[in-house]
């Protein structure tokens, strides 16, 4: 791990080498105590901790498509003594474009922040709290990615998690819509759903053509990928907590929909 860290201060972008280094000690500080319970288990607990942020500081400075992204986490660790068999992560994303190139860029980067600040209120006191963020695609004209927040307390059943999807193109300088994306947004989102149905994965409860459509007025629940739109839906989004998953509805199914003049190259799409 300290070999791969090395490696990583080495190649990350001078403004983000304070927070990579920040990051790092903060993970140090919570793996010790966060492997402290159960105490029988705390070397396999070591080891694979190591081992996921080895993996994960290789991912702190990375390209896609012609973007670079600088990605750093913090941590935290907590404890309920409640629930004294177990140490609780505190952790929260931080990504960047790194040396963004225009007014557009710069201010995904505010949008990025922002985002996260939104999650991270939801739930700002929660035994188990992440606040994440993930890319679906970017290219020299968008950045499509979704901010969530999973949280947990003792008193709970199970965990929560809420998400949002922004969809920011670096071509107009805003946030898209189904209307950028469709000739005839209300067409579109009709086939959109209709497709969506047959390509849903996940609880099936109360998953309906209408149900999805008409989650399709938000703009919080679709992403642009390289293959196509993806639907992305939290626990309860169709009535119970199992009810949820996601549909992933190639553009070949969408091109007769589609504007002919696209804000995206949709070949240049990259996750």
């Amino acid at each position: 791990m300290a070999k791969v860290y090395r490696a990583q201060i080495a190649v990350a972008p001078a403004e983000f080498r304070d927070r990579l280094r920040a990051s790092q000690r903060s993970w140090l500080a919570y793996v010790g105590p966060f492997c402290s319970i159960p105490a029988d288990d705390r070397l396999q607990c070591l080891r694979e901790r190591f081992k996921e942020r080895a993996e994960e500081l290789k991912q702190s400075t990375r390209q896609v498509g012609p973007l670079t992204f600088f990605r750093a986490a913090t941590y935290a660790v907590g404890f309920n003594p409640e629930r004294a068999d177990r140490a609780f992560t505190h952790k929260t994303d931080f990504l960047q474009i790194t040396a963004p190139q225009g007014t557009a860029a710069r201010r995904w980067n505010r949008v990025a922040i922002d985002g996260l600040k939104d999650a991270a209120e939801m739930a700002e006191t929660q035994d188990d709290l992440e606040i994440s963020v993930r890319l679906s695609g970017a290219s020299a004209d968008l950045v499509s990615a979704r901010f969530g927040t999973s949280w947990y307390s003792g008193s709970m059943a199970h965990p929560q998690y809420s998400s949002q999807a922004v969809v920011w193109s670096l071509r107009l300088g805003r946030r898209l819509t189904l209307a950028d994306v469709f000739e005839d947004a209300g067409a579109g989102k009709d086939q959109l759903a209709r497709r969506a149905v047959v390509h849903f994965e996940g609880i099936k409860d109360g998953v309906t053509r209408a149900a999805i459509r008409e989650t399709l007025d938000e703009d919080r629940v679709w992403e642009i990928t390289p293959k196509g739109l993806l639907l992305a839906y939290d626990p309860y989004a169709f009535g119970c907590y199992p009810c949820t998953g996601h549909a992933l509805v190639p553009w070949a199914e969408l091109a007769a929909y589609l504007r002919p003049s696209l804000p995206f190259v949709v070949k240049d799409l990259k996750d």
